[in-house]
């Protein structure tokens, strides 16, 4: 979706499901949509970025299957590659890569993944 802003410059909003889906462990994005009953075409393009527009009702699916927020799944990208000020989309702006847990989890000595279980037990709780 492309968004006018101050008549000169362009911003993009995209859909950036691996942000969510790598942390929750999901390899691929295209089957986890494909089981949500999304045809091929909205998954395909859901998948790999290549969203102009998203039907309210897959947006919604997507938050209550992956327990998160619209904002969660959107990423700001001026077509400057600045941001104007405080505008409130600055909060979309994504800088990181994707989480991947896993790849940090996996290169941690066992005590030390002990003790992240004890944290996520703690968590789990609040």
């Amino acid at each position: 979706m492309v968004v006018r802003y101050e008549q000169t410059i362009l911003f993009m909003l995209q859909v950036d499901l691996k942000r969510v889906l790598l942390p929750r462990g999901i390899k691929s994005g295209y089957r986890f949509l494909r089981g949500l009953g999304m045809s091929h075409m909205v998954a395909h393009r859901l998948n790999n970025g290549k969203v102009r527009s998203m039907n309210l009702d897959h947006l919604l699916e997507l938050c209550e299957q992956l327990r998160c927020t619209p904002n969660d799944l959107l990423n700001y990208k001026p077509k400057t590659g600045k941001v104007v000020g405080d505008h409130p989309l600055r909060e979309l702006v994504r800088t990181e890569t994707p989480l991947n847990p896993m790849d940090s989890i996996s290169m941690l000595p066992l005590d030390k993944v002990e003790e992240l279980q004890k944290f996520i037990r703690e968590l789990s709780k609040a």
